[in-house]
């Protein structure tokens, strides 16, 4: 068969390159060239492929410069998909690199502030005239808000009026109004320990790392993708909320307890009858206040620094109340170191209340602007609270009288006084004697006229003496 189509294919070629002889004449000699079968194919061969060169190579020529545009068009279209790639990439980590530095700024300025705080707590537990109630040393566990036997005995004590004096009189400085701090009595949350910066030499996808599972999402990708991987967007997302999330639950925790510690001395100032927001308005310097997108912190304080670059109340920071509180907790402590709680007199009796009495001299109701406080001839007066004398001498009924402003709103007089101690403008501290009791001026007996003034208004000087035996919880 294979035979059979071989010879049919050979007869075919044959016949269609049959032997051909050229006759070639010259100068009357024929001559004959002849071409076989064999050497036509082979030159139709060598004609086919020098065809389909020329051919091939006239058409590359043709479409070189389709070819060439086609390519320089791949090439700038890889190179702009490159070139957004990376500005995504970079503009990516340009955040990652905004949103950790926000994050450093929030944890410095958290710690800051419980930093300031606990400063602030151990300033005011420090304060000689503050009484706090100790922390109960049974192994029972007791909740911080459940009053003892004691301490309700002692409230009742301290807020019940002495049956002795007379209070009715009108008390042009007090104002007895609740303060509005938002802070119930029964809010017990304690702070926490500040955050660690987790920052420093540690890879920005480790921020979110934490052992307290139980506060905090942790991402569901437990190993850090690698840049290009698409989970790093949304893994970078999910790191820093989780780190923002615990920011904000230790801010939480730190306002629940400064609000708690402020709503218990505003009990205590509610004993003598002012209010921590009088007290914040007659600081000697600006607190910070409520109102408007503007913190401030005139005060000497650690977190004036931070606060500045950080707090932003027009984009509801979490911290921004934090803040305020803090600053209101140390403007308190300022007014309570000027508030006179302490009794200038040792050894004393009630002789005259203040307010309504009876004129010792005219027997006609009349207004009594301070307390006598009859006591020994010569009986050392001490000074309520440090502050500078402004006037020493004689001053009309109060016969010798010196009287010291405290600052914040605050000054006392101490009238009838034998002797003085201290001259004008003289700084004097806690307890200093600035005077011996005595008989002079518009006095029937051996007294001490005690006054105190906060704001130009007289105020009751029994219910800071009151307001010093007040336990304050905590």
């Amino acid at each position: 068969m294979l035979v059979r189509e071989f010879r049919r294919f050979r007869e075919t070629v044959k016949a269609t390159f049959p032997d051909r002889q050229i006759f070639v004449r010259t100068d009357g000699t024929v001559r004959f060239i002849t071409f076989t079968t064999r050497v036509q194919v082979l030159l139709a061969c060598a004609l086919f492929v020098f065809a389909g060169w020329v051919g091939l190579t006239t058409g590359n020529f043709l479409l070189k410069d389709k070819i060439v545009a086609a390519k320089d068009a791949r090439i700038q279209h890889l190179a702009s998909d490159y070139n957004s790639l990376n500005d995504e990439m970079l503009k990516m980590q340009q955040g990652v690199v905004a949103s950790v530095d926000e994050l450093k700024n929030r944890q410095q300025l958290l710690d800051s502030l419980a930093a300031k705080s606990d400063q602030l707590t151990k300033q005011i537990e420090a304060h000689p005239d503050l009484k706090f109630k100790a922390a109960p040393e049974t192994g029972v566990d007791q909740p911080a808000d459940a009053p003892s036997q004691d301490q309700a005995a002692v409230s009742t004590d301290v807020t019940a009026p002495d049956a002795g004096t007379d209070v009715t009189a009108p008390d042009t400085g007090a104002d007895t109004e609740p303060t509005d701090d938002p802070q119930s009595n029964n809010q017990r949350a304690s702070v926490a320990e500040p955050q660690a910066s987790a920052f420093a030499g540690d890879p920005w996808w480790q921020f979110a790392s934490s052992d307290d599972t139980s506060t905090i999402n942790i991402t569901k990708i437990t190993k850090a993708p690698k840049p290009g991987d698409p989970r790093w967007e949304r893994y970078v997302v999910e790191s820093i909320d989780a780190v923002t999330k615990r920011q904000n639950q230790a801010a939480s925790k730190l306002l629940s307890s400064i609000h708690r510690e402020y709503s218990e001395l505003a009990e205590f100032v509610d004993v003598t009858g002012l209010t921590t927001d009088r007290l914040l308005a007659a600081l000697d310097g600006p607190v910070a206040g409520t109102g408007g997108p503007e913190v401030g912190l005139k005060f000497p304080s650690p977190i004036s620094e931070a606060t500045a670059a950080v707090i932003d109340e027009d984009n509801g920071d979490d911290f921004a109340p934090v803040v305020q509180a803090v600053s209101r907790l140390d403007g308190l402590r300022e007014s309570l170191k000027s508030m006179p709680l302490a009794k200038p007199v040792k050894e004393y009796y009630i002789s005259s209340p203040f307010g309504k009495r009876r004129d010792p001299f005219s027997g006609r109701w009349a207004y009594h602007s301070g307390v006598d406080m009859a006591g020994y001839w010569k009986e050392p007066v001490h000074a309520t609270v440090q502050g500078v004398v402004t006037f020493v001498g004689r001053h009309g009924p109060y016969g010798n009288m010196v009287e010291i402003d405290h600052g914040n709103g605050f000054k006392t007089r101490y009238g009838h006084l034998y002797a003085t101690k201290v001259q004008k403008g003289e700084h004097v501290a806690r307890g200093q004697v600035v005077g011996l009791m005595g008989n002079t001026g518009r006095s029937t007996g051996t007294h001490l006229h005690y006054e105190i003034w906060f704001k130009d208004k007289l105020q009751n000087p029994l219910k800071f003496f009151r307001a010093a035996s007040y336990v304050i919880k905590e």
